[in-house]
């Protein structure tokens, strides 16, 4: 036991340099697994990023289509509203069954689209 103790005090700085190695290691090993993971999710959120963006585009681009397809019966409806409060004053027979074709042959359309 003499021995074993006599080792230890001549040899500690050895064995708390080494020890100290170790958890230096330890640290660095676990530094460097944080930073991987990060940087995965930092790729993952840049393809969750680029997917939404390309799907907010798309859906953009049909909601364009949608009102390109609807502003012609909106501007119907609203051209027809605005007659029927003024009694049709002012409008020809042409006019009136311009707007309403518009307006029925949209909705006969949207009803039944064609495949």
């Amino acid at each position: 036991m003499n021995q074993f103790i006599s080792t230890i005090a001549e040899q500690w700085p050895n064995y708390i340099l080494e020890i100290f190695v170790i958890i230096l290691g330890v640290i660095g090993a676990y530094m460097l697994n944080k930073w991987y993971e990060n940087s995965k999710n930092n790729k993952k959120e840049k393809l969750y990023i680029q997917s939404l963006r390309e799907d907010l585009q798309n859906q953009l681009e049909e909601i364009k289509i949608q009102i390109s397809f609807e502003k012609p019966i909106l501007d119907s409806i609203y051209w027809i509203g605005n007659k029927l409060l003024t009694n049709f004053e002012d409008s020809s027979p042409d006019e009136i069954n311009k707007h309403l074709i518009k307006l029925f042959s949209k909705f006969v359309k949207s009803l039944f689209p064609i495949q």
